[in-house]
């Protein structure tokens, strides 16, 4: 179909249903007329008049029929009026239109379809969390949010190239383009469309033959802490992934911040240019599994880009940042960023925002349930008060948020050094012996939440409205039973820890690292095309010892407990000495007792394999 048949289609379409709304204004508009305009005491039959021979009756019906015919006559002007109006409106809706292309012919059509459907397949819920999450690639700049901040008297210091494009014409919209940066070039690394559910489509990355030597070459520097095994395979291969995520960390260490930045957003430049053709990374319904292998560096290189742009103070561009993984794959959410983003949201003055992530995700990812969130909605609501009755609001909150999760203004005091007051002090649930007691997995989340946001509750108002308010809650009577019942419930739901809270504190470095910079935390259910070879790898959660015995014994595997491994190279040796003792033993008797030269006597051992 040619785009003139399709404007013509569209114009039709818009005609009439522009002119059925104008039938039923219309056939609306006469209905009411009829009962209202009309006189109630005017003849049906104009020519009933005639029949009177009162002249007083007939100068009353008269004057009423010439009521009727004028509010007629009027109501007929009306209606030619508005047709011309509607008629010229149409006309001017075409020509601002008439300079369409095909692609925008088809999409108005198909939005006026959807329209008159009544199922589009789509639900509320996924809509409001497309909208809630909906990413700005305007505000994904660090140095642009950097200008807006300081004014246009430092543009000239922090702006950048002039030209990001570079000779190659590429052009990345999570980050820009660097005239220092190496040429792209295709090393092995692409996207395809994995699968599709529903209305939503699945993506993922894959390596070639090339890329898969790249990563066995890279593993090797990684379990041997060479860094320099990376140096050599970016000098080959400019843009490999998991090498400039090493040398970024290493720089890091170094404190070489700008150029630790700027290796990552390499990193992430070169995944932009490696995307699949219908992939777009802003889409709500377009999604990367953290489960594959080859798609968890695309992640870790975007949550660095995320900290190096909070390290910054760029508030904004984080908060975008962290919609931008969050929506990748919001059901698992590998890195836990829900335990994140309402305080990065905070530090942005986002306060509406997280207003309406809390009443869309309450019931969806139970945030009524997580203490970050419900003192994080309390301090939102604080911050955004401007009378008597939103404060009153906010202490309320909060004072619901210390009952439920007391640790947190436990570890807000100590993270702050401030001396807590005497009542506060002595109460059981609020006192360093009792935060003792909580869940592994319950003081991760607070760890995280007050080392996030000390800096917002460091300030003197905040700080004197924390500790007023968790007074007057420790001194309510009736609050210490409810304290004790949240407490009962706190051991029940926070059991264990999970893998993403988990990886999160290793990313933050708030747990010892697991020293694989390239997947911390591996998802148990995780695939992958290849895998590392067990001799290669390094023992995980064995320590200095397990670390030793794999100097010692290569062929040592850290998929198996420290302990079987040694209770099995002990048997091993065993096995290989015990023959030994036993020919040796066996010869010394034969020769002081003839007896046992019958060579029916086959001994005390009858197989070594009994020995297992």
């Amino acid at each position: 179909m040619s785009t003139k048949h399709l404007r013509r289609l569209l114009e039709e379409k818009e005609a009439q249903k522009k002119a059925q709304e104008g039938e039923n204004k219309e056939h609306n508009s006469e209905d009411e007329d009829d009962v209202s305009d009309v006189p109630k005491g005017g003849p049906r039959n104009r020519f009933a008049f005639l029949n009177s021979d009162d002249d007083d009756a007939d100068e009353e019906v008269t004057t009423s029929s010439n009521q009727y015919e004028a509010k007629e006559k009027q109501q007929q002007k009306k209606k030619k009026k508005n047709k011309k109006k509607g008629k010229k409106e149409r006309e001017e809706d075409i020509e601002l239109k008439s300079d369409e292309d095909e692609d925008a012919l088809l999409e108005r059509l198909s939005k006026m379809n959807a329209k008159s459907s009544t199922d589009n397949g789509e639900n509320s819920d996924s809509i409001s969390c497309a909208e809630l999450f909906k990413v700005d690639p305007k505000l994904l700049d660090a140095s642009e949010e950097l200008k807006r901040a300081l004014g246009k008297a430092f543009k000239q210091n922090i702006s950048g190239p002039t030209n990001p494009h570079r000779n190659t014409g590429a052009y990345g919209r999570i980050v820009k383009s660097q005239l220092n940066w190496p040429p792209i070039k295709n090393i092995g690394l692409s996207m395809i469309q994995e699968k599709k559910e529903g209305n939503i489509t699945w993506f993922t990355f894959v390596h070639n033959s090339n890329y898969e030597k790249l990563e066995r070459l890279y593993w090797f520097g990684e379990d041997s802490l060479d860094h320099g095994i990376a140096n050599e395979i970016l000098s080959e291969s400019f843009y490999h992934l998991n090498s400039l995520l090493m040398l970024a960390n290493v720089m890091m260490m170094s404190e070489d911040v700008t150029q630790a930045a700027d290796l990552i957003k390499r990193g992430i430049f070169y995944c932009e240019q490696s995307f699949h053709s219908l992939f777009q990374p802003f889409d709500w319904t377009h999604r990367i599994s953290y489960l594959h292998y080859e798609n968890r560096v695309f992640y870790l290189l975007l949550h660095r880009h995320m900290l190096n742009a909070l390290n910054k103070r760029c508030f904004e561009t984080s908060l975008n940042l962290a919609k931008l993984i969050f929506k990748m794959d919001p059901n698992d959410d590998p890195f836990a960023l829900i335990l994140q983003i309402d305080s990065i949201a905070l530090r942005a003055r986002q306060f509406s925002w997280i207003k309406k992530a809390y009443a869309l995700m309450k019931d969806w990812k139970n945030l009524h349930l997580l203490p970050n969130w419900r003192y994080s909605i309390a301090m939102a609501e604080f911050m955004d008060a401007k009378d008597d009755d939103s404060r009153q609001r906010a202490s309320a909150l909060l004072s619901d948020a210390i009952v439920g999760f007391p640790g947190v203004v436990t570890q807000l005091l100590e993270e702050l050094q401030v001396q807590p007051d005497s009542a506060v002090d002595a109460n059981q649930f609020l006192s360093a012996f009792g935060y003792h007691k909580e869940p592994e997995g319950y003081k991760a989340i607070v760890k995280i939440y007050s080392k996030q946001t000390s800096e917002l509750w460091q300030a003197p108002e905040s700080l004197s409205w924390l500790e007023e308010v968790t007074r007057l809650t420790v001194l309510d009577k009736k609050l210490q039973n409810k304290m004790k019942e949240e407490r009962d419930k706190r051991q029940k739901r926070f059991v264990g820890m999970p893998q993403n809270i988990e990886r999160l504190m290793e990313l933050l470095g708030y747990s010892a690292s697991s020293g694989r910079i390239s997947d911390p935390v591996p998802p148990t259910n995780g695939t992958a095309r290849y895998v590392r070879n067990d001799g290669a790898q390094r023992p995980e959660g064995g320590g200095f010892l397990a670390d030793l015995i794999h100097s010692l014994h290569p062929d040592y595997n850290p998929n198996i407990p420290l302990q079987e491994a040694l209770t099995n190279a002990l048997r091993n040796a065993i096995a290989q000495v015990m023959p030994r003792a036993q020919a040796n033993q066996g010869q010394g008797a034969e020769a002081n007792n003839p007896q046992n030269q019958n060579p029916d006597n086959d001994g005390d051992f009858e197989d070594n394999d009994n020995l297992d």
